[in-house]
């Protein structure tokens, strides 16, 4: 004789059937949930899409999902800095009164003529212009001129004992940083004379020919505000005969 069996859920008998094998696959779809091995983790699915992860406890838990990633694309100003909820560090500010014009000054270093110290003193003049070719920099670690030095302007020229010294200029200015640059100095030094002996406020200069060349470098820093200034480092170097380092400063003309 053979006995109808059911399973009996909410809405009433489902699934009866004459043989217990309909029993055993019902109670495999109701008891899926909780058949699990403890400690067990699995994927789940989160609100919004996102993925998170089940565990099993006492039959699988509730899905544990990721606390939402804050935005710091454009983080609130005066917030709190790093570690404090106030987002990246913030843009550096462009310098205060950064204009074009022509720019005068002086240097000084201590010069060491074959082992022997003195001190060599001049002047540093450059005229500042728009840069009229900006195109923006392929990488941060490249150095971007919002200013550049007008061609022919640029001058480095000093003199200490009897000789002269002197170097085209070339380079600029980044306002948004602030930093001065020129390109490697390619100078000349020799004896000093003055360009016109009949003037005497008449520029000096190196007596062609030079006795020989130099290499050098020159940077600095715009300082914001009034008056302009760039003051900064400079250096010359003539192996096996001279070398100087010392500071510059220049004055943005009214």
């Amino acid at each position: 004789m053979r006995v109808m069996m059911c399973v009996v859920l909410v809405s009433g008998c489902i699934g009866c059937s004459g043989s217990d094998s309909g029993i055993g696959t019902m109670r495999g779809a109701a008891m899926q949930e909780a058949d699990c091995v403890s400690q067990e983790q699995r994927a789940c699915t989160c609100e919004g899409g996102s993925m998170g992860t089940q565990r099993c406890d006492v039959g699988w838990g509730e899905c544990q999902c990721a606390p939402p990633v804050m935005n710091f694309e454009n983080p609130v100003q005066g917030t709190g800095g790093a570690g404090m909820g106030g987002g990246t560090e913030p843009e550096p500010m462009a310098v205060e009164n950064c204009d074009p014009g022509l720019y005068l000054g002086t240097y000084e270093c201590d010069l060491v003529v074959f082992g022997l110290p003195t001190t060599l003193t001049g002047d540093v003049a450059f005229n500042l212009e728009i840069n009229e070719q900006v195109v923006e920099c392929a990488s941060d670690n490249e150095f971007c001129f919002d200013l550049v030095i007008s061609e022919g302007s640029g001058k480095l020229f000093g003199i200490a004992v009897g000789w002269g010294f002197e170097a085209a200029l070339k380079g600029g200015l980044n306002c948004q940083t602030g930093e001065f640059r020129t390109e490697p100095l390619d100078g000349i030094y020799g004896s000093a004379v003055s360009s016109d002996p009949n003037d005497p406020n008449a520029l000096w200069m190196v007596q062609q020919p030079p006795a020989g060349m130099f290499k050098g470098d020159l940077t600095g820093q715009h300082v914001g505000g009034t008056p302009q200034l760039i003051e900064g480092e400079w250096s010359l170097v003539q192996e096996g005969f001279a070398s100087c380092t010392g500071s510059f400063t220049t004055e943005l003309q009214p």
